[in-house]
C-alpha cells in the first residue's frame, strides 16, 4: 500500500511539473493514468478541471472539479478553481459562494481573497446598469445622471477586504518625482484633490499611502451614488484622512492657496500623468 501510494504521490509530482511548465497534454496524460489505478484521487480530478478551464472547457471544468469536491469537500484550493469557471460564464453568485467556503477553510489562502475581490467588483459592474437599461435612456441625460445610475469604476465596497485596486500614477513616488523633483515630504501639511473621484480608486489608494502621516485627501464627484461607495470603501480600510464633496469644481470654492497648488502640478507634472490633481468630469449644462 505505502509503495503504491508514494508512486501515486511521484506521478502527481511528475504531472505538476508538466502543469506548471505549460505543458498540459503531458500533464493531463499522467492525471489521466492516476485515475485509471484510483478513480478517487481528488488532486487529479481537481487538476484535470484546472486544466479543462484553461484551455476554454469551462462546463468540463465545473463538471470535474466539483467530481474532485465531492470526494473532498473542503478542499480549498479546489473551491477557488471552481469559482474560475463559473466566474468566466457569469455565474458570479456561485463563484462568490466558491471563494467565501474555500476563505471559510483558509481564511489566509491570497488566491481566493484575489479572485472574491475581483468577481466581487465585477458582481456590481453587471448589475450596475440594471435600472438605466431597464428603462427609456432619454430619461438618463447628463453626465451626474449617468453616474448616479452608473458609478464608475464598477466596486463592491466588500472587496476591499480582499484586494487593493493600485492607481499607478498616484504611487507617491511617482507624485513626488514628476510633480515635486523628489523633495516633497508628505509627512508636511500634504493636501491631495482628487476631482472627479468616481467611486474611490485614487482617493483610496492616495490615502492608504498616507494614512500614517496628517495629510489630507480632498475627493470631489458629482455623482452622489459614487460618493457614497467610495465611502463604505473608505469606512472598510478605516481611512480617515479623506475630505468627501459632492459637487461640480465650478461650484465649490478652492482657496488661493490650494489654486496655486494646482497651477503648480499642472505646470510640472509630465503630459499624460495624473499628479495630485485628477482631472474633473464635464458637468451637463
Amino acid at each position: 500500500m505505502t509503495k503504491t501510494a508514494l508512486t501515486i504521490d511521484q506521478a502527481l509530482q511528475q504531472a505538476l511539473a508538466h502543469h506548471q511548465a505549460g505543458q498540459l497534454q503531458d500533464a493531463e496524460r499522467i492525471y489521466r493514468q492516476i485515475l485509471s489505478a484510483d478513480s478517487g484521487n481528488a488532486q487529479s480530478l481537481h487538476l484535470l478541471g484546472v486544466i479543462a478551464h484553461q484551455t476554454g472547457h469551462h462546463q468540463s471544468a465545473i463538471q470535474m472539479i466539483s467530481k474532485a469536491l465531492a470526494v473532498k469537500p473542503d478542499f480549498p484550493e479546489a473551491l477557488s478553481n471552481l469559482g474560475s469557471p463559473l466566474r468566466d460564464l457569469g455565474r458570479l453568485d456561485e463563484a462568490i459562494a466558491c471563494y467565501r467556503r474555500a476563505l471559510a477553510i483558509w481564511p489566509g489562502f491570497p488566491e481566493a481573497r484575489l479572485n472574491l475581490g475581483i468577481t466581487l467588483n465585477k458582481r456590481i459592474g453587471k448589475n450596475d446598469g440594471k435600472a438605466f437599461f431597464d428603462e427609456e435612456k432619454k430619461q438618463y441625460k447628463g453626465v451626474r445622471k449617468q453616474y448616479e445610475n452608473l458609478p464608475f469604476p464598477a466596486r463592491d465596497p466588500d472587496a476591499e477586504r480582499y484586494v487593493m485596486n493600485v492607481s499607478i500614477p498616484d504611487i507617491l513616488g511617482k507624485v513626488n518625482q514628476y510633480c515635486f523633483g523628489g523633495a516633497r515630504d508628505f509627512s508636511k501639511n500634504f493636501r491631495a484633490l482628487v476631482a472627479g473621484c468616481g467611486t474611490g480608486d485614487s482617493a483610496i489608494w492616495l490615502a492608504h499611502q498616507l494614512r500614517d502621516t496628517r495629510a489630507e485627501i480632498i475627493a470631489i464627484d458629482i455623482s452622489g451614488a459614487s460618493l457614497e461607495i467610495a465611502k463604505a470603501r473608505a469606512k472598510v480600510r478605516h481611512l480617515t484622512n479623506i475630505q468627501w464633496v459632492n459637487g461640480s469644481l465650478r461650484n465649490w470654492g478652492i482657496t488661493p492657496g490650494a489654486q496655486a497648488a494646482q497651477r503648480a502640478a499642472t505646470r510640472s507634472a509630465r503630459p499624460g500623468m495624473l499628479a495630485t490633481v485628477s482631472a474633473p468630469r464635464r458637468e451637463p449644462r
